[in-house]
């Protein structure tokens, strides 16, 4: 006897188990796709947040810069004021040093009774009681530091019989004299 065989009940299982298959496999894939898509975009916006407080935080430090801006100006200004005064302090005592070398030498028997500076140009007016004196402060004149004697001054005697003298000094170059 022959036995028959329905192959059809088995055709449609595998039938069913291809489509399921094929089935899962597209849904997997559209979820993986799905998911790339959202870490895509949650990528994306978390990139867009962060640019964002950059921005907030680069304008932030600026304005605080810009509100700053004066405080550090005046703080500048205040520099270069003492800068300029500790300037003019150090000609001062440049000067000091130079007149106080200057009255070193002054001979005993003579003294100063004017002194003018103008244009770079020293000059000195006084009287000395013997010619020795003026000689000792003409050489005084000519060894003092950051001045240039010029042709001797005019020297007269006076009704007491006292010399009195003037002499012009220059300024030497500040710059030149330092080494």
């Amino acid at each position: 006897m022959e036995h028959m065989f329905n192959l059809l009940p088995w055709r449609e299982q595998r039938r069913q188990a291809c489509r399921r298959f094929w089935g899962q496999l597209l849904v997997s894939v559209a979820g993986m796709m799905a998911l790339i898509i959202v870490l895509f975009h949650t990528k994306t916006a978390q990139d867009k947040r962060i640019a964002t407080l950059w921005l907030q935080s680069d304008t932030q430090m600026l304005s605080a810069l810009k509100a700053k801006q004066p405080h550090f100006q005046a703080l500048r200004q205040s520099w270069l004021n003492q800068k300029a005064r500790m300037h003019r302090h150090s000609h001062t005592r440049r000067w000091q040093q130079r007149l106080a070398e200057l009255a070193d030498k002054m001979p005993d028997n003579a003294w100063l009774t004017e002194m003018h500076f103008q244009q770079g140009q020293l000059s000195v007016s006084g009287f000395a009681r013997t010619f020795q004196s003026l000689s000792e402060l003409e050489q005084a004149l000519e060894t003092t530091d950051g001045f240039l004697l010029r042709q001797a001054g005019s020297t007269e005697r006076d009704a007491q019989g006292r010399w009195q003298f003037h002499y012009q000094l220059n300024k030497e170059d500040e710059h030149a004299a330092q080494p």
